[in-house]
């Protein structure tokens, strides 16, 4: 580190304390957490692996400004509040925050585990929040409240959501907003800055048409982050993005049959293995930097984390991957780190970058395991065999020794097949392309659906009032529809019972037209249900609607079955105190809502969460909020025009 930037964080972060432990003076940084940590501590944080707690040395490691800016605004606005939240509220007491001379082991153990890895102190949703956590991460970006927006984030925003307006992510509204220090903050945590908004543009180019120069200097240089840390590693010195060199490639003198086996297994690689490949070697080259500062140090204690930790959210085949990466010499890794540079640019990856999603990534199965080097086996037989060294070798999937001869009838067969399966693939994108164009117009047909039911709603008709000012029935039978009994959507979910309702009997009967318009006036009033057994039979949606916001909130999604049979029994409950045919336009359109959506509620949570558990999710919240204002407008009407009838 610079002398002007030690000195810089020198007087930064004078006479902090350990997040965790409360000890004068911590030397590490947990950036993703926003928290300062001691020695002792920084053991604990060092085995959770960087999707949990990524520490840096604050006074060893090269800080780019930006960054530093970031810890720092983070530690004074009290980020360490946030994932200790419920311990300060009283709301948690176990187990307690050690002090600075409590024993590592097991007590400091015990508690950064809860703190980090388990999120058990952190601060969780609040109940009667009705703005959902991406609205309001979106507005946050936009603003200087770094604390609000890793509250937010914390609490499960995701970090790559879309606006509903122009389709822009929040690192997009970041951009044009000049907030580098959120975009910072949304890069830490694995926000994509390759997707574009509705107008094609991605952040970058956002920032740079906002006049935005410095921010967008910054955004470069973050969309290269992963491809700077492999080059400075064999390289030594950094790109000049600016001027348009985005990754140093080394030239090395090699040659052989097991080098020209390694680039081959390398192109052999689709796009997402060797992205994993690359940001696994972007891991495994932070963990050695962590390393070798823990030891300038000159501390007696050796660091447990020799290997990377266990991400939980990737296969146990890709863990084992990534631990095997600590086995390679530093040749072994710049040979590894070189071929994967040199892929990357063959790939024409440099203009679109490989960008390393720290924390929010979990995709699986690695096809990287072996990639041999240009050192044979023997040189390792010294070393002891780790206990995950028994790892499926690549040639147990992909048999290479037939992919070496492009003329192999075996090689020219595995590549039709590959040329298949990108045909398939583009068939298979053209059709998801098409859906999402039918589901936008979809959407747009329901939110035309809702706003007519809600201005109905609002401005109910009155059918007595049409009859005095045309003078005539004929107007009432022009402007008011009365459905069959044949066209009746929601009677597959009320009780058909058969018999004909007042309704039915007032519009069949054959009176004078004076009768006829009296007739139509009581119908309109006495065939609506009262207000106390509407409010009755939808105060069970009610209750149900909440069970199933605390269930999503809880991740307790076993109890949907249950939710679905009190949705669908209190929605035919509903359903069952109005006519079958009912001649109000309001109330047939609620109806139709309710009976609607508790129908498809009920097949959509029958067939339960596949592969999208968020779009799950997402679409049964939708659904049951269409049900709760289906029942609220039916409960605002009866109560308005119920009231009438007095009159």
């Amino acid at each position: 580190m610079p002398f002007k930037q030690q000195s810089y964080v020198a007087t930064a972060f004078k006479n902090t304390k350990c997040a965790d432990c409360g000890a004068p003076g911590p030397a590490w940084a947990s950036v993703n957490k926003g928290v300062l940590v001691c020695n002792e501590c920084f053991q604990i944080h060092s085995t959770l692996g960087r999707h949990v707690s990524d520490v840096v040395s604050l006074y060893h490691a090269s800080w780019a400004p930006a960054r530093l800016q970031l810890l720092q605004s983070l530690v004074q606005c009290g980020a360490n509040r946030i994932w200790e939240h419920e311990l300060t509220t009283g709301k948690i007491t176990t187990p307690s925050k050690p002090g600075p001379n409590d024993k590592l082991r097991p007590t400091k153990e015990q508690f950064i585990l809860a703190k980090y890895r388990d999120n058990r102190f952190c601060q969780r949703p609040d109940d009667h929040q009705t703005t959902p956590l991406n609205s309001q991460l979106l507005l946050s970006v936009t603003q200087g409240a770094l604390d609000s927006t890793l509250r937010l984030i914390a609490a499960g925003a995701d970090v790559n959501c879309r606006s509903g307006g122009g389709n822009e992510t929040p690192l997009h509204l970041a951009a044009s907003h000049d907030q580098l220090l959120q975009y910072e903050l949304l890069t830490v945590y694995g926000a994509n800055p390759n997707l574009v908004n509705g107008s094609n543009m991605t952040p970058y180019e956002l920032a740079r048409k906002c006049g935005f120069y410095q921010t967008a200097n910054r955004i470069l240089i973050l969309q290269y982050e992963l491809t700077d840390k492999l080059g400075y590693f064999v390289t030594n010195k950094l790109p000049d993005h600016v001027n348009g060199e985005h990754v140093s490639i080394p030239k090395l003198e090699r040659s052989g049959a097991s080098i020209v086996e390694a680039q081959n297994k390398l192109r052999m690689l689709d796009n997402q293995s060797f992205e994993e490949l690359a940001a696994d070697i972007f891991d495994e080259l932070d963990r050695r930097e962590t390393d070798r500062v823990w030891k300038m140090g000159k501390v007696n204690t050796a660091l447990d984390a020799r290997f990377l930790p266990v991400n939980p959210g990737f296969s146990s085949l890709r863990n084992q991957g990534r631990q095997k990466l600590g086995t390679l010499t530093s040749p072994d890794m710049v040979l590894l780190v070189t071929h994967v540079l040199e892929e990357g640019k063959r790939r024409e990856n440099v203009t679109r970058p490989v960008t390393h999603c720290s924390y929010g990534s979990t995709e699986d199965e690695p096809s990287y395991c072996d990639v041999p080097s240009e050192h044979s086996e023997e040189e390792h037989d010294g070393h002891s065999s780790p206990v995950y060294d028994q790892v499926p070798e690549r040639d147990e999937y992909i048999d290479s020794k037939h992919l070496r001869n492009t003329r192999d009838p075996h090689f020219l067969n595995q590549q039709k097949m590959i040329n298949s399966l990108k045909e398939e693939n583009a068939r298979l994108r053209e059709r998801v392309f098409s859906l999402e164009a039918l589901n936008s117009r979809l959407d747009t047909e329901n939110r035309d659906f809702r706003r007519r039911l809600m201005n109905q709603a609002n401005q109910p008709t009155n059918d007595y009032d049409i009859v005095h000012s045309s003078g005539s029935m004929s107007s009432v039978e022009s402007k008011q529809h009365r459905p069959s009994n044949n066209n009746n959507t929601y009677s597959n979910i009320s009780d058909n019972s058969g018999n004909s309702s007042p309704a039915a009997a007032a519009s069949s009967s054959s009176a004078a037209p004076l009768k006829k318009t009296q007739s139509l006036q009581q119908q309109r009033y006495q065939a609506l249900p009262s207000i106390d057994l509407v409010t009755e039979k939808t105060t069970k949606i009610t209750e149900a609607v909440t069970i199933l916001r605390d269930a999503i909130r809880r991740d307790n999604l076993c109890r949907l079955p249950e939710v679905r049979e009190m949705m669908l029994t209190a929605s035919r409950d509903v359903a069952s105190i109005f006519p079958q045919n009912p001649q109000w336009q309001t109330v047939k359109l609620s109806l139709e809502l309710l009976t609607h959506s508790a129908l498809e509620l009920s097949r959509l949570t029958m067939a339960g969460c596949n592969d999208d558990r968020q779009a799950f999710i997402d679409r049964t919240v939708n659904l049951t909020r269409d049900i709760a204002r289906a029942a609220k407008t039916l409960v605002v009407y009866v109560h308005q025009n119920v009231n009438k009838s007095s009159v």
